[in-house]
């Protein structure tokens, strides 16, 4: 099995931009948090990513193709459709990571310095995958 040339691509902005922020949080839960609700949503940012990649994985899949060109489930192929699959959940994602980091300000003393810089490797990750998913 190789890896197809785009994919080397997704790794790195996951190496460089997921896995800091998911330390930072890491970080965070070790140190106690109480802006909890601050927390858990961006650590939904976190795990609607991983969600949103494997979607794209398995929309480029030939299983995918088959599956697709063989069911007769409109709905569900509308979701993996390149429009709402490449364009609208980034951009709903990017917006959503924006409102989560002008939210940050208001969480409790010290904690900005692991929550904003977290939710704005998020903001930068998810706007890549608007300007250049592969």
């Amino acid at each position: 099995m190789t890896i197809e040339p785009w994919s080397h691509r997704l790794l790195l902005k996951l190496a460089l931009l997921w896995v800091p922020a998911a330390g930072l949080l890491w970080w965070l839960k070790l140190r106690g948090i109480r802006s909890v609700i601050i927390y858990f949503v961006s650590g939904a940012n976190l795990v609607c990513y991983m969600i949103w990649l494997g979607a794209m994985v398995l929309a480029d899949s030939p299983i995918f193709y088959r599956w697709s060109s063989e069911s007769k489930d409109l709905d569900v192929i509308f979701f993996m459709t390149p429009t709402f699959l490449f364009v609208l959940c980034p951009l709903a994602a990017t917006a959503g990571s924006f409102i989560l980091l002008i939210t940050t300000l208001i969480a409790k003393q010290g904690e900005h310095r692991f929550l904003v810089p977290a939710n704005l490797l998020m903001l930068i990750l998810w706007a890549t995958s608007i300007i250049a998913p592969n």
